[in-house]
């Protein structure tokens, strides 16, 4: 039984795409810790693939993994990020779909919260 760590890679790649993207159009979490990795297995909203998915990671999930690293304590963004389609797509798509998925990252009433998408781009 595979106990999910074959299944998770840090995704450097999109890091930098991402620090444009704070820079330029979401100033609002420049201060705020986010977590990008690729994931190996196809990511699904309601059967259909996507290029990725936000969550918070605040409680117990945080300090854990504050704890065992050298980040503040503190609640974060995960950004899960299908490697599939990122290797599929060109480097205008890869900003368009990191866009999206920053775009849904709130800090309103200074707490993390993942909003919807307006427009959720699918794999044909």
């Amino acid at each position: 039984m595979s106990d999910g760590t074959d299944k998770y890679i840090v995704a450097d790649e999109a890091k930098p795409i991402a620090k444009q993207l704070l820079k330029e159009i979401h100033q609002r979490l420049k201060d705020i810790r986010i977590v990008y990795v690729f994931v190996l297995e196809p990511i699904k909203e309601k059967g259909r693939e996507v290029f990725g998915k936000v969550s918070v990671k605040s409680g117990i999930d945080a300090f854990l993994v504050n704890e065992f690293s050298d980040q503040p304590q503190e609640d974060f963004f995960l950004l899960q990020i299908n490697k599939s389609v990122w290797d599929f797509y060109n480097e205008t798509q890869r900003l368009g779909g990191l866009d999206s998925l920053l775009t849904s990252c709130s800090t309103s009433q200074g707490k993390l919260s993942v909003k919807p998408y307006d427009f959720m781009e699918h794999l044909e």
